[in-house]
């Protein structure tokens, strides 16, 4: 028997009929009689330990045999399993991460466990590329969930304005460089992150794929110029071997994990193709006004289904939204859809990149 176990932390418990049910997921198990030893046994196996500590937690106990076969069955049935001894860096954050441990626990298989869920998650660097107003957002879920990894990459100092939708700065960052508030805010959550901060403007796919180099994932949300950043990202991703979430003002994806992977020019060509516009966008205007607008539950919401993909592709446990699809959500009916489009062999933003082969492993999902 392993050194340690525990039930899984999504068991739920029933008491009916003199008998103790135990369901998990789509799965059910029966222990009876309900009695005071078959109570403490359950209560024991929640909190989990060596063996010896289950049944002396479990104690006065009948006859040992008995409980072992109760366990047993239990851990053949899925409802107890093992709980690793040598965890690293886990070890201190069982209590901090113990909601989130118990909410990877549904989507942990034996080849990935959710200790090594949280493991990936603590040890993955993360580039955001843009620290407004739904990067804020990012950020701070981010670092709750546990990443602690991060190249956060802003040229702009924090401005009275952005106040109305930021959470990671105060009126007293207001003149600070937004790089260096964010960090601030990330070593306040977590005294172990490591950070490295760039006051750089991304003003080509050469700056992007600089500042990309190193990172596990970059999510990039920086919105100018218009008409060529999310390209300009895009390209310097590729080329740097890194995979790519976009996101933008109540719109996630796409999510580029390898070359194969349809690309944000794969997605506009899909959308003009169904509105019947020839070419892509290659210059906006500037005449024409584009009035900055924003509010703190468009940036929120973006950044929960943004972080929510971010831990599915690190985690490797959940499955992936936003890969050849976009997920968008209509304010006035908060109606949410995903939108789906192929890649382009005509695609002038990744097709030169895709005819080349790859072997970086971080693009392996899953």
């Amino acid at each position: 028997m392993a050194a340690e176990i525990e039930l899984q932390p999504r068991t739920r418990v029933v008491e009916s009929n003199g008998a103790l049910y135990l369901r998990l997921l789509d799965k059910f198990a029966k222990i009876e009689p309900a009695d005071d030893f078959s109570r403490r046994l359950v209560r024991s196996l929640f909190s989990g330990g060596s063996l010896a500590d289950v049944l002396s937690r479990a104690a006065p106990t009948p006859v040992e045999s008995a409980c072992l076969a109760i366990i047993d069955a239990l851990i053949a049935e899925g409802f107890v399993t093992e709980r690793p001894t040598t965890l690293g860096s886990l070890k201190s954050d069982f209590d901090r991460f113990e909601r989130e441990l118990a909410y990877l626990a549904a989507w942990e298989t034996g080849a990935n466990t959710r200790y090594q869920m949280l493991e990936r998650v603590r040890s993955a660097k993360i580039g955001v590329f843009g620290l407004g107003g739904i990067g804020n957002w990012v950020v701070a879920g981010l670092v709750a969930m546990g990443f602690r990894k991060f190249c956060l990459v802003d040229p702009d100092i924090v401005e009275i304005h952005n106040l109305n939708r930021a959470i990671l700065f105060s009126p007293a960052d207001v003149g600070t460089k937004k790089v260096e508030a964010a960090s601030a805010f990330i070593r306040r959550m977590d005294a172990t992150s490591e950070i490295s901060c760039n006051d750089i403007l991304i003003d080509g796919s050469d700056a992007c794929r600089r500042a990309s180099s190193g990172c596990d994932l970059v999510i990039s949300q920086i919105d100018k110029p218009l008409e060529n950043i999310q390209h300009w990202v895009t390209r310097g991703c590729l080329e740097a071997g890194v995979p790519l979430l976009l996101v933008s003002s109540l719109s996630v994806g796409p999510f580029m994990i390898s070359r194969n992977c349809g690309c944000v020019g794969c997605y506009q060509a899909s959308q003009m193709d169904r509105l019947s516009i020839a070419g892509r966008i290659e210059y906006v205007d500037p005449s024409y006004p584009r009035p900055e607008s924003s509010i703190c539950y468009r940036a929120s919401i973006t950044a929960g289904v943004a972080c929510r993909e971010v831990m599915a592709f690190i985690s490797r446990g959940l499955d992936l939204t936003t890969r050849d699809r976009v997920w968008r959500m209509h304010e006035q009916t908060m109606e949410a859809e995903l939108v789906p489009f192929s890649k382009r062999a005509d695609c002038s933003t990744c097709t030169i990149f895709s005819k080349q082969e790859s072997s970086d492993v971080r693009y392996a999902p899953g």
